[in-house]
């Protein structure tokens, strides 16, 4: 390769390189998922248990799902400590965390989003562009208003707003169901709550590192591109690249199921 033509390739990748930089910090406003994906305790409002528990059924959900046809289900916890309704509607969009945090494979999934204004508590429920048929905005309130309305503890009702989800997903979408009824499945929250043992790390509300997050599923192809660059430009051009492949989620979690008949 001439000098010519090695500076002229270098001034491209810069080129592309600053492009991509300024398209990716523009669409990644909010902090990356943290290391355990399926819950995301910003706020700092939800109980260890409630969170391992999260953890567990939305792992299991993802694993069992992965192999149908609209396999690869996400469901995935978020919580935001902010000022007042205001700050949340101008600063928080749930289009934008699903798709930056790239919830679900092939946009099935739903991001439940929690806001903690004070005392108040604000609940969303966005769903991935190919669950929204499963998951009706008539539904979303209903769950809400049974999960969260007139339930003191906010992490049970946290657990009991997933388990409304998993359940009409798991039959609607897959023909599957809990071997045990919601109220079973609750009673059996409330006895792993009472005996649960916290881990010492936490890590439900801490980001994954960039470059854990990076070579994840949950990343953009634009923010891998612009890496590749970067490092390319770093270690000169001609060097070797290393493909890395993501796995999906955890395997895991404490429901028995079977098919309906």
């Amino acid at each position: 390769m001439t000098k010519y033509v090695r500076v002229g390739v270098f001034l491209i990748l810069i080129a592309i390189g600053i492009t991509l930089f300024f398209v990716i910090r523009d669409n990644t406003e909010y902090p990356r998922p943290t290391r355990e994906f399926y819950v995301n305790d910003y706020a700092d409002r939800l109980s260890d248990a409630a969170e391992a528990m999260i953890v567990s059924e939305s792992a299991q959900m993802y694993d069992i799902s992965k192999d149908y046809d609209d396999g690869g289900t996400q469901i995935v916890v978020a919580t935001f400590a902010a000022e007042s309704i205001g700050e949340i509607q101008e600063k928080y969009n749930a289009t934008d965390i699903y798709r930056q945090w790239g919830i679900g494979d092939r946009d099935m999934g739903a991001l439940i989003l929690f806001f903690f204004v004070g005392e108040e508590i604000y609940v969303q429920i966005e769903p991935g562009y190919r669950m929204e048929p499963y998951l009706l905005p008539i539904e979303q309130d209903s769950y809400i208003k049974t999960a969260i309305d007139g339930e003191d503890d906010i992490s049970r009702g946290a657990v009991h707003l997933l388990y409304l989800i998993l359940i009409d997903v798991y039959d609607s979408v897959y023909d599957l169901e809990y071997t045990d009824p919601l109220d079973v499945k609750m009673s059996d929250y409330d006895d792993f709550a009472l005996d649960y043992i916290p881990s010492e790390d936490d890590y439900s509300s801490v980001s994954m590192s960039y470059l854990v997050y990076l070579f994840s599923p949950f990343s953009s192809w634009g923010m891998r591109i612009f890496s590749g660059i970067m490092a390319l430009l770093f270690f000169g051009l001609g060097g070797g690249f290393v493909r890395v492949v993501g796995g999906g989620g955890r395997s895991g979690g404490m429901g028995i199921f079977r098919r309906k008949r």
